[in-house]
């Protein structure tokens, strides 16, 4: 069974949910990236190299963004459900996250949270993040259906690289690929 929604974060979140969400998605990416901090980059050394960058990228092939809904606006919101199973997904802008000065690609991406998890035994669920809680979203009941109790199944993340390109203090230029949730699925 799979039901789905999209919502505007506007419309569903105050903005101190957005703001949780925005600094969890920073904390997550910047362990990704393997970064304490986001880098502090002078404008004009900015400006620079987005300017080469943008002379560079002309060249490549595209710049897979493999696994990214590209249904999702920025400050919207996709929920999915398949069983037990809960796929949040959410646009974010760099421009939201403030690292418009340091990252040059990609200029937005998505972030997937999966819940539900009902794994081996009932007692073994994957608890749902307080600030998820806090948010409302999950108590919703027109955004979700009952839970299928006869699906005994794990809800995990599929992950998919996904290309980042930023500078460093230094004025270094990086390319990296962390791997994202990219959606999610059960398994048995």
């Amino acid at each position: 069974m799979l039901n789905k929604g999209k919502w505007n974060t506007e419309e569903t979140w105050s903005k101190n949910c957005w703001a949780e969400v925005l600094w969890r998605t920073a904390s997550v990416m910047l362990r990704h990236l393997r970064l304490d901090r986001p880098p502090r980059i002078a404008a004009n050394v900015a400006d620079r190299a987005r300017e080469a960058w943008a002379k560079v990228a002309q060249e490549l092939p595209a710049l897979s963004s493999q696994g990214q809904h590209h249904n999702i606006s920025s400050n919207q919101m996709l929920l999915l459900r398949r069983g037990s199973c809960v796929q949040i997904s959410y646009h974010v802008t760099l421009d939201d996250l403030g690292w418009q000065t340091w990252v040059l690609h990609p200029n937005s991406f998505i972030i997937t949270i999966c819940l539900g998890c009902q794994c081996h035994r009932k007692e073994e669920r994957s608890p749902t993040p307080i600030w998820i809680q806090e948010c409302g979203l999950l108590e919703q009941p027109s955004h979700l259906p009952p839970v299928d109790s006869k699906q005994g199944r794990c809800c995990r993340p599929r992950r998919t690289p996904l290309p980042f390109t930023f500078l460093q203090e230094d004025g270094t230029l990086v390319v990296q690929a962390p791997r994202l949730n990219s959606d999610c699925h059960c398994q048995p």
